[in-house]
């Protein structure tokens, strides 16, 4: 039996959600809050309590208290423990306002919709006692910076797979992980701007201003409950490791908007009548693109551009500020963004449901994704984990190995040699993998050269380095230098007999048992042949002579 009552009406709500709580005695069993997140946000219908352990899932997203009309639904309030810190005259407390507060706050005090209040907004922090006051804008340059940067390596290096799904919003990441654990790479490593403030905060701010950071109670303010989450995700923790101090968070506490203004009210300050005040000036500055972060797509509008930056080395043109066919809040909208001839596909998704719609769209025309490839390399090819790892990290190390082998059947040589020569000499240079002046199918010539005994490994190393300097035919490239392998048995026992009667200590040594010998032996024998006799014949033919 559940233990979540009326589920036939009504979303489920776990007593543990970090993020939203029902008061059960306000219910009034409309569900408006059921059919936002089974229409708009498609996880309501998506799975069985019974098959859950009774645990509801939630991407902690809040609309559902959004259109609660009884305010039965709201967030988990953490601004009272937030008065409590402030009181302490042990604690610095931070708050970092996201920009979409400093419209939302006024409309909470009768003010008309749109109204711009961040100097009120600010000077109310400071008149409940907040210490320091900080703008995320400048957080949300560095997302801007590391997903653009992500963007532009994953066209280049082809490193992770296309396309690349923004990180900033947590209730989307909590989604993909949820119901699409296969795509978790497309996702940015890159963390929201408020997963970037908190450690910042605590490890640079705090090293400026000479602030003990165990001290420092960080608060985000922001009208997302999902912030409320990922604040309390595992990874969450960078400045506790930079640091070194055990149990710290990057974020303490999320408050909403609606939070905020519910303790202004309990404490009677007249914020209409308040007076203009700017942001604490450290880490105050920032470009004002995080700004349209609060906008569908606005993450992604800003990225581009900086893309765009980074790529031409240009200023933006206008064309890339005026993203009309991509605002707004119909469903799915995508454009063609044109960087100097790279054609970038995006796309801007309102509600998860729809972005349902969209990632099914884009696995069906996904190519092989690199962990399904790396599966399939050891079960049909039979690589070692080490290999089928390396290949399938880099685009171009993949497209090489399936080039290689459709030359050579031999796919434990090719990736091998990826692996080992190919990478070395690919890092020796400098250079990406996307550099390589020759192709897989190249490769796949010089492996069946040494299968075929027309070369030893030795020389098709040689070979390997010329095709670096001059990509020709590794076959052209052998007879060219005088390289193929002497596999004549006749003209390689004649090298047999000259190198045991030059060396008579190590014919006794081996039959003394000391097998190390031989190996010199045929050593010997490379060396007067310049590494062209064939080593596995060489090695016959010693054996044979030495059991004499």
């Amino acid at each position: 039996m559940s233990n979540h009552q009326f589920t036939d009406i009504r979303v489920a709500i776990s007593p543990n959600n970090p993020s939203i709580q029902r008061l059960e005695f306000k219910c009034i069993k409309c569900g408006a809050c059921k059919t936002v997140c089974t229409n708009d946000i498609g996880v309501c219908g998506t799975y069985d309590l019974a098959k859950t352990g009774d645990n509801p899932i939630c991407i902690h997203c809040g609309q559902c208290a959004n259109v609660c009309p009884v305010d039965s639904i709201t967030e988990k309030f953490e601004v009272y423990q937030v008065a409590e810190e402030i009181r302490n005259p042990e604690k610095i407390v931070i708050v970092s306002t996201s920009p979409s507060v400093r419209i939302a706050l006024g409309e909470e005090f009768g003010m008309p919709d749109g109204s711009f209040v961040q100097g009120k907004m600010v000077a109310l922090l400071r008149k409940l006692g907040v210490d320091y006051v900080l703008d995320t804008n400048f957080s949300a340059d560095l997302t801007i910076m590391e997903e653009a940067s992500e963007l532009i390596e994953r066209i280049v290096k082809g490193n992770k797979p296309l396309p690349q799904f923004t990180s900033c919003c947590p209730a989307w990441v909590k989604f993909m992980e949820t119901y699409y654990p296969e795509m978790k790479e497309n996702v940015s490593s890159a963390k929201s701007p408020i997963g970037m403030q908190g450690p910042t905060i605590k490890t640079y701010f705090a090293k400026k201003m000479g602030i003990d950071p165990t001290k420092i109670v960080n608060v985000a303010l922001t009208p997302c409950t999902a912030k409320k989450f990922e604040i309390r995700r595992d990874e969450m923790n960078a400045a506790s490791k930079y640091l070194g101090i055990e149990g710290m968070r990057d974020m303490d506490y999320v408050i909403t908007t609606r939070e905020l203004a519910m303790l202004a009210k309990d404490e009677n300050i007249d914020f209409a009548n308040l007076p203009e005040e700017e942001f604490d000036d450290f880490m105050g500055e920032a470009s004002g693109a995080g700004v349209i972060f609060g906008n569908t797509g606005g993450v992604m509008e800003a990225a581009v551009r900086t893309a765009y930056a980074f790529i031409t080395k240009k200023e933006v043109p206008a064309s890339l500020y005026d993203l009309t066919p991509v605002r707004g809040m119909e469903g799915i909208r995508d454009a063609v963004v044109d960087i100097e001839g790279l054609q970038v596909k995006v796309a801007v998704v309102y509600g998860t449901a729809n972005a349902r719609k969209l990632i099914e769209k884009i696995k069906a025309g996904l190519p092989e994704l690199p962990e399904s490839r790396k599966k399939r390399y050891k079960e049909d090819y039979k690589l070692s984990d080490k290999a089928a790892k390396f290949v399938t990290d880099s685009k171009y190390y993949s497209e090489m190995f399936e080039d290689a082998i459709g030359e050579s059947n031999n796919p434990t040589a090719a990736g091998n040699w990826l692996m080992s020569d190919v990478a070395r000499i690919v890092n020796e240079r400098g250079e990406e993998p996307n550099q390589i002046p020759f192709t897989g199918k190249d490769l796949g010539k010089l492996i069946a050269l040494i299968d075929k005994g027309v070369i030893s490994t030795a020389i098709a190393k040689k070979v390997l380095e010329k095709m670096f300097e001059n990509p020709e035919d590794p076959e052209k490239i052998t007879k060219d230098n005088g390289w193929i392998q002497i596999s004549d048995e006749d003209e390689i026992k004649k090298v047999v007999f000259d190198i045991l009667e030059a060396n008579p200590q190590s014919i006794a040594d081996y039959k003394a048992g000391k097998d190390r010998a031989l190996g010199f032996l045929v050593g010997q024998a490379m060396k007067a042949t310049k590494g062209k006799a064939n080593p596995q014949l060489l090695n016959k033919l010693f054996i044979e002579e030495l059991n004499k």
